[in-house]
């Protein structure tokens, strides 16, 4: 099995047989999301860089990040699940800004990872910004 799609096997009299690719379960797709977070630094680097991203969406980004690492919460860490789910959730809305505000073919290719992992990260900065209340996303999509 390959990272690419099926496998096709060949035999020694010429013919070949095409395996299609295993469904992944839970856990692999985890696993591959975590492994993707490499990827997703050098993507969120290179386009903080780019000049053709929109320098509202890069102080966006900045500051979600800086909010992520900061000792102040608006709902403190120390509530459980939910006190994390806000840094979370202002994260991912603001990463899935950042990727939005260029050409996909741009994204593609700043990502080093595989097309399967890149699909796992939009679908996760996705559901996270749609988690992200009506009036801050109208607000974060200004």
């Amino acid at each position: 099995m390959t990272e690419d799609g099926p496998v096709i096997r060949h035999f020694s009299d010429g013919s070949f047989e095409v395996v299609p690719e295993r469904p992944r379960n839970k856990g692999e797709l985890l696993k591959e999301a975590a492994l993707a977070v490499p990827h997703l630094v050098v993507l969120l680097g290179r386009l903080l860089a780019d000049p053709d991203v929109p320098k509202k969406r890069k102080v966006l980004a900045g500051v979600a990040m800086a909010y992520v690492v900061s000792p102040w919460d608006l709902l403190p860490d120390a509530i459980p699940f939910i006190g994390r789910v806000d840094d979370i959730v202002l994260l991912a809305a603001a990463i899935h800004h950042l990727i939005k505000s260029v050409p996909e073919e741009k994204v593609n290719d700043y990502w080093e990872g595989s097309e399967d992992a890149l699909d796992i990260v939009a679908g996760i900065v996705q559901w996270g910004s749609d988690l992200m209340p009506r009036p801050v996303r109208n607000l974060l999509s200004m």
